[in-house]
């Protein structure tokens, strides 16, 4: 029996090892195989396109931890996780607004529902609080639950994204750990009133990533951002399958990218199909859809 070498390697320095163990292995007679995490695993699955990217650093800030767009206003609002902040920003970035979360002790992500309301995750305590947050960005607290199943005292083991599907009434939830890591709740936000808790099987056996770093919905497809696996995944949860449908990798040379986004912690589409994402500790991403490039040089 031919012996089965696999290779497991990362950035720093792979080739040098890769071809090492390749002359080790074909000595010896064995056959190798080659993956590298948060790469071979997607190859399979087609790429993004349609996207231009752009980069801001934002003055000032640090620990970004997650975003999402306001359908109403049609502004971004990104969370900091410490100290606990709430910032309003343009779609290029700008920050128009910022408001301390003095309730809350790890702010680590903020999601759009409706009217008004939003949701904001408690890394800390595993708490999610459905607020109220009006034009001037004074927040009311509407309601607060524990959702047990994310409660955990190992490093890593809490809330990583949350996205709203307003079709369906669902908010989805991610951890950045663990083999289950997706799940969702029915919530309706004319009555505050939160239903039972669904735990994405067939979509978590398939996601094959690292970590899962923020998340977020648009339209039909749940986003699924990874900050080791360095990629965001276009899913469909609930579809044949639970399929995960593209991959757009956020490294060096994708989409215009002139450096790999380092530790993408959010992520949020606007209303014209554009896609943003922030890095901690202050980066801000845009990738504009190439429609509305061509759309606005006519």
């Amino acid at each position: 029996m031919k012996k089965r070498i696999v290779i497991m390697f990362q950035r720093v320095s792979w080739r040098f090892y890769a071809v090492l163990i390749l002359i080790v292995a074909l000595i010896s007679g064995g056959t190798v195989l080659f993956f590298r995490p948060g790469h071979l695993l997607f190859d399979d699955i087609p790429e993004s396109d349609g996207y231009l990217s752009q980069s801001t650093v934002l003055p000032g800030v640090t620990n970004l931890s997650s975003l999402t767009f306001n359908r109403d206003d049609g502004m971004l609002y990104a969370t900091l996780n410490s100290p606990p902040t709430l910032l309003r920003l343009s779609r290029d970035g700008d920050i128009t607004g910022s408001q301390p979360l003095d309730f809350l002790r790890d702010a680590e992500s903020v999601e759009y529902i409706a009217d008004g309301q939003y949701a904001l995750a408690d890394e800390a305590n595993s708490l999610i609080y459905i607020v109220s947050i009006d034009a001037d960005m004074a927040v009311t607290i509407l309601k607060k639950f524990h959702a047990g199943m994310f409660f955990s005292k190992k490093k890593n083991r809490g809330y990583e994204g949350l996205a709203w599907d307003g079709q369906n009434n669902r908010l989805y939830l991610g951890r950045e750990k663990g083999s289950e890591r997706l799940y969702s709740l029915e919530y309706h936000p004319d009555t505050q009133i939160i239903s039972g808790v669904n735990v994405h099987h067939g979509l978590n056996q398939r996601l094959h990533l690292q970590d899962i770093s923020g998340l977020d919905f648009d339209g039909n497809n749940l986003l699924i951002l990874s900050d080791e696996s360095g990629v965001l995944l276009q899913t469909q949860p609930g579809a044949e399958q639970d399929a995960v449908i593209s991959v757009m990798h956020l490294k060096k040379g994708c989409h215009g990218l002139e450096q790999d986004i380092p530790q993408p912690e959010g992520v949020a589409t606007d209303d014209e199909g554009n896609i943003y994402v922030v890095s901690e500790p202050d980066g801000f991403w845009k990738f504009t859809a190439v429609k509305n490039v061509i759309r606005a040089e006519e």
